[in-house]
């Protein structure tokens, strides 16, 4: 039986100093921080096996923010109709998908403003 829940395959993750988690979702643009105690039951979440349902508040949490998803959702269709949509001619789009390595270098730049203030 396939699971009903699985992680968006935009999701990207960074491990923070205070041993806790950031997500990122390049899809729908949601940002989430995890402490250290919520990091197990995130990264549980997060198998690529998916989950057969939405077992606690994490859960829902991350399926309501796009980092988990339907199974039956295709998202590599649905990024391509993302990417034609740019083809308007009434309409700028920004979008930003930055990759893992981008996002864990993010703690180093917030690093250097705290030093500089």
């Amino acid at each position: 039986m396939k699971n009903a829940y699985v992680p968006s395959r935009f999701n990207a993750l960074s491990h923070t100093d205070d041993n806790g988690l950031v997500l990122f979702n390049s899809y729908t643009g949601a940002i989430a921080h995890f402490s250290d105690t919520e990091k197990q039951t995130v990264l549980s979440a997060l198998k690529r096996a998916g989950t057969n349902q939405l077992e606690n508040e994490i859960q829902e949490d991350l399926y309501n923010n796009g980092f988990l998803i339907s199974s039956s959702v295709d998202e590599k269709r649905r990024a391509q109709f993302l990417h034609q949509s740019l083809h308007r001619t009434d309409m700028m789009h920004l979008i930003l998908m930055p990759t893992e390595p981008a996002i864990s270098a993010v703690p180093i730049a917030t690093n250097r403003l705290n030093e500089e203030t």
